[in-house]
């Protein structure tokens, strides 16, 4: 899935206004329709990776996130299997 999550352009950052219910809402509706996602996270952002990844895993039991290895500030989120 990770070689999967590389070739996809991130379409969701975290920027200064950090994780909010209405970008949570947003993500939620993107995973729906898609199996994996990927979100960046910008230089301006007030929350680091792993709190945006434990953010959104706690929101969404049936849904996962990892870090992608190749690109250090940007997450892959994808449906449990």
């Amino acid at each position: 899935m990770r070689s999967q999550g590389n070739q996809l352009p991130a379409i969701f950052s975290v920027g200064k206004n950090g994780l909010t219910k209405i970008w949570l809402g947003q993500v939620l509706d993107a995973l729906r329709v898609h199996e994996l996602i990927k979100i960046s996270l910008q230089q301006s952002a007030v929350v680091d990776i792993d709190a945006a990844i434990k953010f959104i895993q706690k929101k969404f039991s049936d849904y996962d996130c990892t870090k992608n290895r190749s690109y250090a500030s940007s997450i892959f989120a994808f449906f449990k299997s």
